[in-house]
């Protein structure tokens, strides 16, 4: 949980300053796109956990959490911007979605490590 809260209160941080017209340069363009795998697999994690597995210690498979990118990049980086000029298509914003993405199943295998075979929440 605290890291969906984490992921979360960096893109409001971010948001905030982008409406307020002062953008931060890095942050802006390519910090969300790394947080926004994380957080989409993690709210989902919880869900599945709670709803589905009944398991407090499920992990998503890596191929799982590749998946989501691919799903973000395809979505975002192809066909929004096809249909709203608003978006637009941009390479870097992939590999920050496949980072966030590896980095997010780097951080849960070694939560899993950490909380062993005893059926702890990770």
């Amino acid at each position: 949980m605290r890291l969906l809260i984490g992921c979360a209160t960096v893109w409001a941080f971010i948001h905030f300053f982008r409406g307020i017209g002062h953008p931060l340069p890095f942050l802006n363009s390519y910090l969300t796109d790394f947080l926004a795998v994380p957080a989409m697999a993690h709210l989902a994690l919880l869900i599945i956990r709670r709803a589905v597995a009944r398991d407090p210690g499920f992990v998503f498979p890596f191929g799982w959490v590749l998946f989501v990118a691919a799903y973000v990049s395809l979505v975002m980086e192809v066909f929004a911007p096809a249909f709203s000029p608003r978006y637009t298509g941009d390479w870097g914003d992939v590999v920050a979605y496949f980072a966030g993405g590896v980095c997010y199943q780097l951080w849960m295998k070694r939560k899993a490590v950490f909380a062993g075979n005893k059926g702890e929440p990770v």
